[in-house]
């Protein structure tokens, strides 16, 4: 079989090497090409050229066979999404797929201790979630449509299996994912700055419902118009921050695809669990406080630059150019609120999705219990139908009283307090099972961050797109401590 030789920089002494004498992140022309490849394919087929799907298979066929790193990161982009392709594209949602595989996995695959122990937690969770879902007035079984989105999370034990009976470097796995996500900001600024649209990144939200398609792209190019690209696709650089707080140093021209791509996003949400995220993860009190002063006094310099460039008359379009001076101005105006209309506005509109879902729940008496897990198609109760006097478009004022852009809000519509614990105590006991093994914190600095960005819609823990990002994560730490001698760990290996 034909094999790569990867050589990958290794730091002498993790987690504590200082920031100058770590290695800087370098890539062969030769480990561009099939990543480069599957992301441009999954581009295509987010564009509705449908032979891409063609395409992906045989990517995947052939990482599967000579690079399982690259293998296990394409397929969890490939289930997820990650704005350049959309589930609806697939004869078969490939999260279906994802699900399907996981659970014949858990059932055959031969699993260790701490395996077994995840699995037990997850079977538990999933178990109290359908207990709580026999309290509704929806049945069970469109409910289960929903929650099988919660299972997601059982995906650890796809890439888990994957590498039975091969070596696995976290090293070399952390390596690579920093690669796919410097290629999706690249795709962010191609999209952003040249193209004017959406055509790298094509399944992303674009006001009025359109969407990019092969023979009929959203495209201006070079026309400057800079409106806001929506974040989806850089979701998946929670995998780099961790590598790139503690391991390795980039280069110029990294920082300014990731900064850039961030910055072109223009969610405060994203950009300061980034911050944050990087900052923490790096492991000593003196570079924390260094750059947590650095962080203080950028932010106070991008508010004042976003202040500077927003027209005065801002607050009539809601949001400032940057979104910075905006998201910053709603907190201060919290101080001002009057009604309910007043609240309704605060964290760009979500709450006015909020507000009369939770009021609904109050109304029926459900707080402990919740609505139920309704579907958004498949739910037809009248009386879970309501309007919607906070929203400003009357089309969108009829809407079924479900999911909303806020995991914890979305959890306690669908599951009540008794859903928000279940919630909160299976992550804990998962984060409790792995906390001592080597590299967990990996594991650390992505679920916290999916579960900071999942207050803004994204990167929900109750769906693939957050949950196949934590369950890759997992995975690596287990895979880490499977088996496997310490001695030479951070040297290059052969895939």
């Amino acid at each position: 079989m034909q094999q790569e030789t990867l050589t990958v920089p290794a730091p002498t002494t993790p987690a504590l090497t200082k920031y100058s004498e770590r290695p800087v992140l370098r890539y062969d022309k030769s480990e561009w090409k099939m990543p480069l490849l599957f992301m441009l394919s999954m581009s295509l087929v987010g564009l509705e050229f449908v032979p891409a799907i063609l395409f992906i298979a045989a990517i995947l066929i052939h990482q599967f066979r000579h690079d399982r790193y690259n293998f296990v990161i394409m397929l969890t982009i490939f289930f997820g999404g990650y704005g350049l392709a959309s589930p609806s594209q697939f004869p078969v949602k490939p999260t279906d797929l994802c699900l399907t595989a996981s659970v014949i996995l858990a059932f055959i695959y031969r699993k260790n201790r701490t395996e077994k122990c995840l699995i037990t937690c997850i079977v538990c969770y999933i178990a109290i979630l359908i207990f709580l879902a026999t309290y509704s007035l929806e049945s069970l079984s469109v409910q289960m449509l929903t929650i099988r989105n919660y299972m997601s999370i059982l995906y650890f034990i796809v890439p888990v299996a994957c590498f039975a009976g091969r070596r696995f470097d976290i090293q070399v796995f952390m390596h690579k994912a920093v690669l796919f996500v410097l290629i999706m900001g690249i795709f962010y600024l191609v999209d952003f700055f040249i193209l004017c649209g959406n055509v790298l990144v094509p399944q992303v939200f674009v006001w009025g419902g359109f969407y990019s398609t092969f023979y009929a792209p959203i495209i201006d190019p070079l026309s400057f118009s800079m409106s806001r690209k929506y974040p989806s696709g850089l979701c998946i650089f929670v995998l780099a921050i961790f590598p790139i707080s503690r391991y390795y140093r980039l280069a110029w021209w990294q920082w300014l695809i990731l900064v850039g791509a961030v910055v072109v996003g223009k969610t405060i949400t994203l950009l300061g669990t980034f911050v944050i995220a990087y900052i923490f993860f790096m492991g000593k009190i003196k570079t924390l406080i260094k750059w947590s002063v650095i962080g203080l006094v950028g932010a106070v310099g991008i508010y004042f630059v976003d202040e500077w460039i927003t027209p005065k008359g801002y607050r009539d379009n809601i949001e400032s150019r940057l979104r910075i001076k905006s998201t910053v101005d709603q907190f201060t105006a919290l101080a001002e609120i009057a009604d309910d209309e007043d609240l309704a506005r605060f964290a760009s509109g979500r709450m006015a999705q909020i507000l009369p879902k939770f009021e609904l729940v109050k109304k029926e008496k459900r707080q402990w219990t919740g609505l139920g897990f309704l579907h958004l198609e498949h739910t037809k109760i009248p009386r879970y139908i309501i309007y919607n006097e906070y929203y400003n478009d009357w089309e969108q004022r009829e809407e079924l009283a479900g999911a909303v852009e806020n995991v914890p809000a979305t959890i306690y519509i669908f599951s009540g307090y008794g859903g928000l614990i279940a919630h909160a105590v299976f992550w804990l006991a998962l984060w409790l099972i792995v906390r001592k093994k080597r590299e967990s914190a990996y594991f650390t600095s992505v679920l916290l961050m999916c579960l900071l960005i999942g207050m803004n819609g994204m990167l929900n823990t109750d769906n693939f797109n957050g949950l196949g990002l934590i369950a890759l994560s997992l995975a690596a730490v287990l895979l880490t401590n499977k088996d496997q001698k310490r001695k030479n760990y951070y040297a290059p290996k052969r895939i």
